[in-house]
């Protein structure tokens, strides 16, 4: 879709780097609940979403937590850390510009699964199960926003 067209004009590789297929999908847990109330559509402030663990078998790669802006309800800016951090955070440097530029509305980032986000850009980021979390944790955020 438009999601994979534009990560596909962010990342400026002749080759996507070979990424090992999960066999199993990724599972993003959240670390706490969510406690905030929701508000109307048309807002403006900083919504923190959950925590969600980037793991696989076992392997932690980090926690990874996703604040959105909004400006009457539209997104204007999204940052994501991941603690620890590891090169997997790298793949925020793909998505981020992609969900910005493209002007998804929170209506279609609540529509797109968080695996199906995953089959879109494997092997471009990098970081599958990173991804999934970021993904989880930015619907969180929105959810929280009342969106």
């Amino acid at each position: 879709g438009a999601l994979k067209t534009a990560v596909k004009r962010t990342v400026k590789r002749t080759t996507p780097p070979p990424v090992a297929k999960p066999s199993t999908p990724p599972v993003a847990k959240p670390s706490a609940p969510s406690t905030s109330t929701p508000v109307t559509s048309g807002v403006s402030g900083s919504f923190t979403g959950a925590t969600f663990d980037a793991s696989q078998s076992g392997q932690l790669w980090g926690r990874v937590s996703v604040t959105v802006t909004l400006t009457n309800g539209e997104l204007t800016n999204v940052s994501a850390v991941q603690n620890p951090s590891s090169r997997s955070s790298g793949a925020f440097s793909y998505l981020t510009p992609v969900v910005l530029s493209q002007k998804l509305t929170a209506k279609t980032v609540m529509s797109i699964s968080p695996s199906s986000l995953v089959s879109q850009i494997r092997g471009y980021t990098g970081a599958s199960y990173s991804s999934y979390a970021y993904w989880e944790s930015l619907q969180s955020a929105l959810s929280k926003a009342g969106l």
